[in-house]
């Protein structure tokens, strides 16, 4: 039998999960990243910078070229794809379940390497990262 993993994930919190029996989740890893729970404000250490109208003296705020949380969420899932590459050149899985909060799935599947890709059995655009392991295991009964 081939070993599943499942990854229940979102912008701050991934949390993997070994499939044992046909009822029973155990949990290898917490992965964190508290910065993606910061607010935009506490990110960004500088307010933005000042440009003049074209037209007159006035001024006015410019944006930030990037979102900070949205930085913070691609860093995190980089952190999580290369967990997930390591893992598998080690052959600890062969068979992979993702379930994240739809953003932060869309980021994720851009970083997956190619092999990791071949073991994704399914995908559930979901946050239940916060569940319990019985919880997560009612959501995807039908993969056990």
């Amino acid at each position: 039998m081939q070993t599943r993993w499942i990854l229940a994930a979102d912008s701050s919190k991934a949390r993997i999960f070994k499939v044992l029996s046909r009822n029973k989740l155990e949990e290898l890893e917490t992965l964190t990243h508290p910065e993606s729970r910061l607010s935009d404000k506490d990110m960004s250490s500088d307010r933005p910078g000042l440009s003049m109208a074209r037209s007159g003296e006035r001024r006015h705020g410019l944006e930030p070229s990037t979102d900070p949380k949205r930085q913070e969420a691609v860093n995190f899932s980089r952190v999580v794809a290369a967990n997930l590459d390591k893992a598998r050149s080690l052959q600890k899985y062969q068979e992979l379940i993702i379930v994240a909060a739809p953003a932060f799935l869309g980021m994720l599947r851009e970083q997956l390497s190619k092999q990791v890709e071949q073991c994704i059995v399914r995908e559930v655009p979901k946050n239940i990262s916060a569940l319990s392991p019985a919880e997560i295991q009612e959501h995807l009964k039908e993969d056990f």
